[in-house]
Parts: structure tokens; C-alpha cells; sequence
């Protein structure tokens, strides 16, 4: 026998009793190895058998789904899925330590799957000298990686790849992990799951099918196992030859929020042959409700600087399901198994990824955020999005705490100076460290009037008239500040800093503590600028403009430099009784959806009656533009 290549293992088998015996074997039927390298194309590859020892070589590295499928009257139908002798394996992973040969010995039929002789100790070794346990967590975590064993969806007795079909699935699972506690004790996935859906890519031999974005008809459906039907969340036309459907659990029933595994249906409507096609898969999902199947489940740990900036992730990885909780000390097979693992960073408008280097020789580590993570421009945005995506495509979002320093980035840099008016001082501050300190403020509005607003969270800022935590005047005096609550006063040092970016912070130094806040607006000005840089050429915004007062409703409009496509403004209202005398009232995002046809409007029936007058103060991504003052009559 030829040596076996450099990067390659042999694996044999004998197929003796799968072939000769039981009711498996059909002297007219065709049999064939099928096999998808997880870790490369995932494509369904099969050879037609024509001996009893079959003898394949396949990379290191990889992870494989393997099994034996035969011709029926009812299609390319499996034998069993090749597995190791405890029959739990669904997929075997060959690492790069494996031996350059392994024999599976005689496999035998057991149910759906066919069983080596070689024991699971054996086993462990010739894969590389994997411990059994670790091989023994790996079962409990592989049963969806055999989804892509469905070679002939159509059930028509040729592979789909030979007759112009090919299919993908992905499985998002999303999960939000609370408090910073889990992160070092994690509970069951159960705890944790928000909801789960399938999305299935297809392109049936370059057919038409039908779709419909929104669902006003049952463009498609999904047969569950148990007969249950579901119509797509959503559908589209790729218009490269596939087609995306998307199927929400919620939509079996209220309180479901998972798919059950076995044989599932999806009906599709080919356009071209003016008929419906019925596609039939065998899939296993996570059932974080019920199952006892262990899952990889990381838990993680954002650390970001008080303006916003992620600093670090911290990341541990866990063996969890509904009985037991293990912190897995060998990432070995947990690199073979990770597609990606990602940082979301958000901007309001698009989301973008940022890759996070695990080191998997480390199970316990903290890893640096590339300058790029610039993210959490959002007030109030208390948590982190990490995804994590397997070489089967589960797609697991994990949502979970921000521990924010009570400093922004780059803060030992900062060159402080005395405010040169105190204008420069009016607008609205935060430090996201306070989000959860009721100890402190962690938005401060300061007033034009020398009023100072102070707010415990974000929540009384955004969308509603302002409802500070507590009220107070201040009086600023070159460097220093002197806030009075009527009751008591206090005096501390101020100063700001501003650095290239833009960014903007004022420093109060109160007796031994000292506190960084924030300008909220320079913020998103030198967020957009990094946008912008980054391809996102947003447009200016040209004029805001109050409109007309009518029935205690304000009605105003915004025109832009071009036709809209993306990006967020944000609105100030100032609202007094003289033109010279107006405070920031109310503050409100207006995100792309409800920019389109540029008009807007709001009830100012709260306010007694009486002669006001009106400012809106807009800020966009590249531009602060006020309007026109306007007198109004509150009834």
C-alpha cells in the first residue's frame, strides 16, 4: 500500500454486514459513501461502493459527517450515519495529531446509525489523542452537524448536486446572559434563550420559486415532524439562482420558541413549472427547552472605557446543558468545530463584525478589542453582542454585560483646560460607568438657564420630555463649578479636553474623586466621522424646519443634500417662555425608517396651557442645524 500523504489519514472500513445482511440489502440497489467535510465546502460528495473494504483518505484538521446511503423507489435513502462505538458520535473530527491510519473494523447497523468496533478509548487516540471525556462532550455537542446529509431532497433517486440543486441551512439561536455573575457561573441554556429560527437557502435547478417578503401569502411551507405546519417569517429572491426562507418557531404556537428534530417537509412553489415541489431533510436542532444534550456554550465579559470604546472580552467556554456545567480546559476540538467567533459593533444604520482572535491554547482569556471595535455609541446600550458560528452554521448570539471603567479611551492623554464660556458646558453629558451605580449620574443635562439636570440612567432622557433624577443650579466661575440643590451647595474643579477625533469631556474633580463625562453630540459627530471613513457616506442634512402648531401637536421637517438611503438624527427640543429663555425639553432619536418621508410630529398637550416658544436643534452624523424659532399657543 502506498503511503499515506502528509496531512492525510487513511480510514478503512468493512462494510461486510452492512451490505450482505438484513433488510438493508437489494442485489439491484446501488450503494454509496457519502460525506461532507464540515471544515471545508460542505458540499455532499459520494462514491459508488463496489467492494465490502472501502479504503478513503481525508485531511487532518477537518471535521467530517460520514454514512451509507443506498437507491430506493423512494430515493437516495441513508443506511446509517458512521459513528464510533458508543453510537453517539454524529461526525468525526480528525485532528492534525490523528494517526495516519485509522480502521473503523467491521461497521454494524444499529438503528439509523452503523457502529465501529473500535472502542471509544481506541478511538480517542487515532483521532489524535483526544480524551475520551473531551470526545464524550463532543457527542453531546454534534448533533446538528450531520443537517447537511441530505444528498437527494427531492427524493427522486439522483444526488441534487448532479441534477442542479443546491441548499444551505443556518440555525440562529439567541441567548441573553444577564449579569456579569454568569459569566463565572453560568445556569442552563434554558435560562437563557430568547428564541431560535431556521433559514434555508436553496436554488432549485435555477427555477423561479415564489416568495413573499412579508408574508401576506403562504408562498412556502414548513411540514414539522409531528405534521405541523409553519409559513415563512419572511422569504426573498437572491437573484444569484437562491432563495431565502426564513421559519420562526413562534410561529407553531405561543411559547415555542424551538424546533424539534427529525424529518422535516418544505414545500416550495416552482414558478416555472407552475407547480408546488416537496423537499424533504432530516434535521436536529438545539432544543435549549428540553434536550440533555450538552452544547458549547461561552460565556463572555465586555470591558469598555466610560464613553463607549471596548477595551477588552473575556471569554470562557462551557459544556452546559440542563443537567450538568462543565468549563472546558482543552479548546482542541472546539477550534475544529468554530466557523467564526465575533464582536458586534453597531452604528444605528448597519451592523459590521469584528473578529475576535481566540487563543485556543488559553481556555481562560482576556482578549484585547481591535482599535476598530468603536461600538456602544447607543445611550443606555447595556450589553454586548458576541456570535458564535460553528462549521454547521448555528449561528449562537450571545448577549451579555459591559463592565465600563469610569474613564474614557485614551484618557491619560488628554490635555486639560479651563472652559473658555460657559456655553461650551450647555448640552448633554454621560459616562456609561454609572449605568448601574445609583450612587451616581449618568447623564447630566446642563441647562442654558444654570440649571443642571441630573439622570440616574438614560431612561428618563430618551423619547419622553426630560424627567431628571434630581435638580439643581450650578454657576460656573473659570475653573470651577458650584452646584446648590437648595440645600446644600458643593464646588469642584471643571475642565474639558477635546481630542482629534472630535470627542469632547468635561473633568469634575469633587474632593478625592474624580469624574469624566462625555459630550453625547461629539460623540456621534466622531462616530460618524469613523463611518465615514469606513465607507458609510452618509448625507448631509441641509435644514430643519418647524412647520405649523395645530391641536397641541408640533409638526416640523427635515430636507437632506440628495435622497436618503441611511443614518439617524437627533432632535432637541428647546421649549421657553421669551426666545432668550428656552431649555432642552424633550431629546429623540429618529432612526432611517421614519426618515423617509422627512416629517415628523409630536404632542406638546402635556405642557400648561399658555405662550411658548420653540427651537428643534437636529444633529446628524456630519452636521448640528437648528431651525427656526417658532411662537406657539399650548391649549
Amino acid at each position: 500500500m502506498e503511503a499515506v500523504p502528509k496531512g492525510k489519514t487513511l480510514i478503512k472500513m468493512d462494510l461486510s454486514k452492512v451490505l450482505s445482511t438484513g433488510e438493508n440489502r437489494a442485489s439491484d440497489s446501488n450503494y454509496y459513501f457519502v460525506y461532507v467535510d464540515l471544515s471545508g465546502d460542505r458540499e455532499i460528495n459520494h462514491i459508488l461502493i463496489d467492494s465490502t473494504d472501502l479504503e478513503l483518505t481525508f485531511d487532518k484538521g477537518h471535521v467530517y459527517v460520514m454514512g451509507i446511503f443506498r437507491e430506493t423507489d423512494e430515493g437516495i435513502l441513508p443506511v446509517g450515519l458512521i459513528t464510533d462505538e458508543s453510537g453517539e458520535l454524529s461526525s468525526i473530527p480528525i485532528t492534525y495529531d490523528a494517526t495516519s491510519t485509522i480502521d473503523l473494523g467491521t461497521l454494524v447497523a444499529s438503528g439509523n446509525v452503523l457502529v465501529s468496533t473500535v472502542t471509544l478509548e481506541d478511538f480517542s487516540h487515532l483521532l489524535g489523542n483526544i480524551s475520551e471525556e473531551a470526545l464524550k462532550q463532543f457527542a453531546g455537542y454534534d448533533i446538528t452537524l450531520k443537517n447537511f446529509m441530505n444528498p437527494d431532497i427531492d427524493r427522486n433517486g439522483i444526488f441534487d448536486n448532479e441534477e442542479g440543486i443546491y441548499w444551505g441551512e443556518v440555525t440562529p439561536n439567541n441567548f441573553k446572559i444577564p449579569s456579569e455573575e454568569d459569566f463565572y457561573n453560568p445556569k442552563s441554556p434554558e435560562d437563557y434563550h430568547t428564541d431560535s429560527a431556521v433559514i434555508l437557502w436553496i436554488n432549485y435547478k435555477n427555477h423561479h420559486l415564489e416568495t413573499d417578503l412579508y408574508t401576506i401569502t403562504a408562498c412556502a411551507t414548513l411540514v414539522l415532524p409531528n405534521g405541523e405546519t409553519v409559513i415563512p417569517h419572511n422569504s426573498a429572491d437572491l437573484r444569484n439562482g437562491f432563495y431565502q426562507f426564513y421559519f420562526n418557531p413562534q410561529y407553531i404556537g405561543k411559547g415555542v420558541f424551538f424546533f424539534p428534530s427529525g424529518e422535516y417537509k418544505v414545500i416550495l412553489h416552482d414558478k416555472d413549472d407552475g407547480r408546488d415541489i416537496t423537499l424533504y431533510f432530516n434535521w436536529a436542532f438545539y432544543n435549549p427547552s428540553e434536550t440533555d444534550e450538552g452544547m458549547i456554550f461561552p460565556t463572555f465579559l465586555v470591558k469598555a472605557y466610560s464613553d463607549g470604546i471596548a477595551k477588552s472580552i473575556s471569554m470562557k467556554f462551557w459544556l452546559i446543558s440542563n443537567s450538568k456545567k462543565q468549563e472546558l480546559e482543552d479548546l482542541s476540538l472546539l477550534k475544529m468545530m468554530v466557523k467564526s467567533i465575533s464582536f458586534d459593533a453597531w452604528d444605528d444604520v448597519s451592523g459590521y463584525a469584528v473578529d475576535i482572535d481566540v487563543n485556543y491554547d488559553d481556555p481562560k482569556q482576556e482578549i484585547t478589542m481591535p482599535e476598530n471595535a468603536f461600538i456602544l455609541r447607543t445611550p443606555g446600550f447595556e450589553f454586548a453582542h458576541v456570535h458564535y458560528v460553528d462549521i454547521s452554521q448555528n449561528d449562537m448570539g450571545f448577549t451579555g454585560p459591559i463592565v465600563y471603567e469610569n474613564k474614557p479611551y485614551g484618557y491619560a492623554d488628554l490635555s486639560w483646560n479651563v472652559m473658555d464660556s460657559p456655553s461650551s458646558l450647555v448640552g448633554i453629558w454621560y459616562n456609561h460607568g454609572f449605568i448601574r451605580d445609583d450612587s451616581h449620574f449618568a447623564v447630566l443635562v446642563f441647562q442654558p438657564d444654570g440649571t443642571l439636570e441630573a439622570f440616574n440612567s438614560w431612561e428618563g432622557v430618551l423619547w419622553s420630555r426630560l424627567y431628571p433624577t434630581k435638580v439643581f443650579s450650578y454657576k460656573l466661575d473659570g475653573s470651577n463649578i458650584t452646584v446648590n440643590d437648595g440645600e446644600t451647595s458643593m464646588t469642584c474643579t471643571i475642565k474639558e479636553a477635546q481630542v482629534e477625533d472630535g470627542r469632547r469631556f468635561t473633568k469634575l474633580e469633587c474632593g478625592d474623586e474624580t469624574l469624566v463625562y462625555t459630550n453625547f453630540y461629539s460623540y456621534i459627530n466622531a462616530y460618524g466621522k469613523k463611518l465615514e471613513n469606513n465607507g458609510y457616506d452618509y448625507l448631509r442634512l441641509k435644514s430643519v424646519t418647524i412647520d405649523s402648531f395645530e391641536n397641541n401637536v408640533l409638526h416640523w421637517s427635515i430636507d437632506w443634500d440628495g435622497e436618503y438611503e441611511g443614518g439617524i438624527v437627533g432632535f432637541d427640543f428647546y421649549i421657553g417662555n421669551s426666545p432668550d429663555n428656552m431649555k432642552l425639553v424633550y431629546f429623540q432619536y429618529e432612526d432611517y425608517e421614519h426618515m423617509k418621508d422627512r416629517r415628523f410630529s409630536m404632542d406638546l398637550s402635556e405642557f400648561e396651557p399658555g405662550i411658548y416658544y420653540v427651537k428643534i436643534v437636529a444633529n446628524a452624523w456630519k452636521e448640528i442645524v437648528e431651525s427656526n424659532v417658532v411662537e406657539i399657543e399650548v391649549k
